[in-house]
């Protein structure tokens, strides 16, 4: 589409760019811009996740524990707390930080070696084992620690993590020489719940989860930034405009950044100090067109910012969002899935149900439906909502702790499976080490997913989800069973020393529903490694098989992953809604077991629904 004005004059020219960082700084006071996308320590929120996850890796140090995990999805601040914690290490603790480890074994240890400063250069492993086991010996008659930390560790084979289990063997009668600290996405998580790694999983001593923030710490997580990089009066996010960049971020603080830093830049080119909803709404359905001013909300970006720079007078200009018919661009990914965003939501009559009634539209050619803010009430000037009674009561009728013991068993028993959990999953384990520990209990893989209603009826198993009361932040679970139609059961078993069921419409939900959703899910023929980054020829086999076993049978059953057996991959990913990336990670694997014919799996759709059996 064209723009109905020359784009060669400077005021239009200079609109388009980035404005000026002296003028930007100084129209808002500021030291330097406060979102950007770089792990700066001093920028570190503390949420209740990531003090958790910092008090772990202190009580793992202190206490010389050998393995600690931290896990979390994509943009949740794993690489700037890690930096974070190195940073607080003292001169008695000496530290390897490793990123984003595609090495094989030998290349990881000669990395390790090179971190610490040692010889790296020994042509095999023993060489360089041996040379790493002297400097630990020599580290630790003079009372200093040694600790290696690998971010990214999702990205490591399963030959790999081996090797990291043996170097933990490396030990005096009392104490550990090395410590190790694995980070990184909840593949992690998949590839040590593999029965090939479950030496190494036995030696984890600390795992933490990373989660999205809440609605209530994002909105402190702005607050937090704008005041470290102000040096005098903060620029203000209205409540609206804090809604609206949580709901496009979901919580998740990569993307916060991003919709918060284009929030900045609309209000600088409209002339404005307070970021309203209005602005913020603009920000975030220009990012939803791609963020590079493609479509009418993009040219009228730049008439806006042309206005401001060639004669300085700050307006406001309406724009109104023509929601796209259709699906938009699938987004949940398997290597790396991103969180929910308002522009996740799908064009579906179940998708569009699941939000309340939307905002005037504004032109955005290319935008996908979203899910849009619920309409201003009285109560919710309050801070409340009014939600409807059935579900509202069940969950007061229920403790955090208590609904994700009977979520779990609910989705246990729909997997036809009984519900014990181990008494080693204790009330000071976090929510997400629980799902996982106890579907792993039960012979199950978890994955935790944020997504909408239409995406979770796609991948079509029972999910645990995540819900908050207006008036309590503390979460609460029931799981998802059925969909029938527009009527959605939820279920908890043990609550009051039986079942629990709520029927709700998924507009009702919605209130509730923080996007949040675990998955519990069976690895029938276990394929223990994400393909290709992790998987060898056994794993890529299995894959080759459960295609052809679906009518898309690749030319040879080889433990090759060729090109033809990627877009087939993509293929399936594509009609499930899944981006189609052609990684084999867990939402892939659900996928390819669903379509697969003679398994027990319990499905949502009233048109699929399968008892499943032990």
């Amino acid at each position: 589409m064209d723009p109905p004005w020359p784009l060669d004059t400077p005021a239009v020219k200079s609109a388009i760019l980035w404005p000026p960082p002296t003028m930007y700084k100084r129209f808002f006071d500021l030291r330097e811009r406060p979102f950007k996308l770089v792990p700066n320590p001093a920028y570190l929120f503390l949420s209740r996740g990531h003090e958790e996850a910092l008090a772990h890796l202190s009580y793992a140090l202190a206490e010389g524990d050998g393995f600690v995990a931290i896990i979390g999805e994509v943009g949740t601040g794993k690489t700037l707390l890690c930096r974070t914690f190195l940073d607080s290490l003292d001169d008695q603790v000496e530290a390897a930080y490793v990123f984003n480890p595609r090495l094989d074994g030998r290349e990881l240890l000669r990395t390790i070696n090179d971190e610490l400063g040692i010889d790296a250069t020994g042509e095999t492993t023993k060489e360089l084992i041996d040379e790493l086991n002297r400097f630990l010996i020599d580290r630790h008659q003079k009372g200093s620690r040694v600790l290696v930390l690998i971010d990214e560790a999702q990205n490591l084979s399963a030959e790999v993590l081996e090797q990291l289990r043996l170097l933990s063997n490396l030990e005096t009668r009392d104490a550990k020489l090395l410590q190790i600290i694995l980070v990184g996405q909840p593949e992690l998580g998949d590839l040590l719940d593999s029965h090939e790694l479950r030496q190494l999983a036995q030696r984890i001593t600390l795992s933490c989860y990373l989660a999205p923030l809440s609605r209530r710490d994002s909105g402190r997580y702005i607050a937090h930034r704008v005041a470290v990089a102000s040096q005098g009066r903060p620029v203000s996010f209205s409540r609206a405009a804090l809604r609206a960049i949580h709901r496009f971020s979901g919580g998740v603080p990569r993307l916060i950044n991003i919709a918060a830093d284009r929030a900045l830049l609309a209000a600088y080119v409209a002339g404005r100090r307070r970021v309203s909803g209005g602005i913020a709404r603009q920000a975030v359905a220009e990012l939803r067109d791609g963020g590079h001013g493609r479509g009418a909300s993009g040219w009228a970006a730049v008439a806006r910012g042309a206005a401001v720079v060639a004669v300085a007078v700050a307006a406001a200009v309406a724009v109104a969002r023509y929601p796209t018919l259709g699906d938009p661009s699938p987004e949940l990914t398997d290597g790396a899935p991103p969180a929910a965003t308002a522009d996740n939501r799908a064009a579906s009559p179940l998708a569009d149900a699941t939000s309340p009634p939307p905002a005037p539209p504004a032109p955005a050619a290319t935008e996908a439906v979203s899910a849009p803010e619920a309409p201003a009430t009285a109560t919710e000037a309050a801070g409340e909502v009014d939600t409807p009674p059935a579900l509202s009561d069940l969950l007061r009728t229920t403790t955090p702790r208590a609904s994700r013991v009977a979520s779990l068993r609910a989705a246990l028993a729909a997997w036809g499976l009984p519900a014990a959990i181990p008494t080693a999953l204790g009330a000071e384990t976090d929510d997400a080490a629980f799902f996982r520990g106890a579907a792993a209990a039960a012979g199950l893989k978890l994955r935790r997913v944020d997504a909408d209603l239409a995406r979770l009826a796609r991948l079509d198993v029972p999910a645990i989800l995540e819900l908050r009361l207006p008036d309590n932040p503390l979460p609460r679970y029931l799981t998802l069973v059925r969909i029938d139609g527009e009527v959605l059961t939820l279920r908890a078993d043990g609550l009051g020393g039986g079942t629990a069921e709520a029927t709700v419409a998924p507009e009702a939900l919605n209130w509730y529903w923080t996007g949040t959703a675990y998955l519990p899910w069976r690895d029938f023929v276990s394929i223990n490694a994400t393909v290709p980054e992790s998987g060898g020829p056994t794993a890529v086999r299995k894959i080759k098989q459960l295609l052809a076993a679906i009518g898309l049978p690749p030319p040879a059953d080889t433990g090759r992953y060729d090109d033809h057996t990627r877009a087939l991959i993509e293929q399936l990913q594509a009609s499930h809604g899944l981006q189609p990336d052609g990684v084999v990670g867990a939402l892939t694997k659900i996928c390819l077991y669903n379509e697969s014919p003679g398994l027990r799996i319990p499905h949502l759709n009233a048109a699929t629904l399968v008892e499943a059996t032990p």
